[in-house]
């Protein structure tokens, strides 16, 4: 009896699925799946990089699905529609928003770039369903997406995956980076569905988890409001978070 407890308890054991440990090679990996973890790997791998995207959650887009549009100043879209808003007078009204207090060549590389983005996106089949404003007497600047985040997110996704070989790896989260002897990122280190390891060795590493709002620490140091979500609280001289949030480029309006 004891015998056949024994060979049940093997073969109980003998069943369950070897965690292995994996080197995997690739030019880039882009940990995180969501807005900025698309586009990235996209981008790279429309110039011929072989791409690795990790994400930890069973679909990508993550909050980036709900998004609603993307700011642009001279877009083909408002040249269509005779908006007069040049890139110049986009940067001082975000400045003077902010009071100044915002990264200015930051600013200005956003604003510089944005048109560009939009067309960018158009020209590997994202669809645009509008050009307006999002608050009463405002700027038309609010390119809305059609099939809003998850309608680009998701085109790009196939398209990267059909057209440029763009591997995504779901269940998959990262869970460290890898140094060189040199001291520099050479790659991560992440967990796969079935519990094995893999440790990516890359030429480039791309962080894209999302901001630091659920890091109390660090949004004490960077905006002096530990236990706030950014939204209604206001900072010294009445110069509100929300105000660096939109000079910063915030897409979800």
């Amino acid at each position: 009896m004891k015998k056949l407890i024994a060979v049940a308890v093997l073969a109980a054991f003998s069943s369950l699925p070897y965690a292995a440990e994996k080197d995997i090679t690739t030019d880039v990996v882009v940990v995180g799946q969501g807005a900025a973890g698309t586009a990235a790997p996209f981008a790279a791998a429309e110039q011929g990089a072989k791409v690795i995207g990790l994400e930890k959650k069973g679909m990508v887009g993550g909050t980036g699905n709900f998004s609603e549009g993307i700011f642009a100043v001279g877009s083909k879209m408002q040249r269509d529609y005779y908006i007069p808003l040049t890139k110049d007078e986009a940067f001082k009204k975000i400045m003077n928003y902010g009071h100044w207090r915002s990264n200015a060549r930051l600013v200005r590389a956003f604003v510089d770039k944005s048109a560009d983005t939009v067309e960018w996106m158009q020209k590997h089949g994202v669809k645009f369903e509008k050009l307006t404003t999002n608050y009463p007497g405002g700027l038309y600047t609010w390119h809305i997406y059609q099939g809003r985040g998850a309608g680009w997110i998701n085109a790009l996704q196939k398209k990267g995956k059909d057209k440029y070989g763009m591997q995504v790896l779901l269940n998959t989260p990262a869970e460290k980076l890898i140094f060189g002897k040199d001291g520099k990122v050479a790659g991560v280190v992440a967990k796969d569905k079935d519990g094995n390891t893999l440790n990516i060795h890359a030429k480039a590493v791309i962080i894209s988890t999302g901001g630091f709002a659920d890091n109390p620490e660090m949004m004490k140091k960077y905006t002096r409001f530990p236990n706030t979500d950014g939204i209604a609280q206001t900072g010294k001289n009445g110069v509100g978070i929300q105000m660096a949030w939109s000079a910063g480029g915030g897409k979800e309006g």
